[in-house]
């Protein structure tokens, strides 16, 4: 996150960087084109890099978007519910897709996507919860 001290709250609108715990740890990146067989409103592909900005383009850097929160002061909690805009290029919403190619231990594939809710089924909402580190 840019421009914040640590314990600094992170309020809707900042800039922030997303670190998976898993081994070394990575970041969410752009990982390219969107693959031909997700959704039309799919932008880019989206997978975790060791750098938090691979080629020097915001690949790893989004906008948090709370949806609410309480109280109303911009500050973004625990279990709030928020939107998350890729920075690089044209950007799109971080969202779960069905189509794309995915590991036989993955879920939902991930995307960004043009729309904040193409399939008015939460697809590009996501809940804070704490890190299990």
């Amino acid at each position: 996150m840019s421009g914040k001290q640590a314990g600094d709250s992170v309020l809707s609108g900042d800039t922030i960087h997303l670190r998976n715990l898993f081994g070394a740890g990575s970041y969410l990146d752009i990982s390219g084109g969107a693959a031909a067989a997700q959704t039309q409103a799919a932008i880019y592909d989206v997978s975790t890099n060791s750098s938090n900005d691979r080629v020097g383009a915001g690949t790893a850097s989004w906008r948090i978007l709370a949806k609410t929160s309480n109280p109303l002061d911009r500050a973004v909690r625990e279990n709030d519910i928020v939107l998350l805009w890729s920075l690089y290029d044209v950007g799109g919403f971080l969202e779960t897709n069905g189509g794309g190619p995915m590991p036989t231990e993955a879920l939902i594939d991930v995307c960004t996507s043009a729309y904040w809710d193409r399939s008015n089924g939460n697809c590009g909402f996501w809940r804070l919860t704490k890190a299990q580190a």
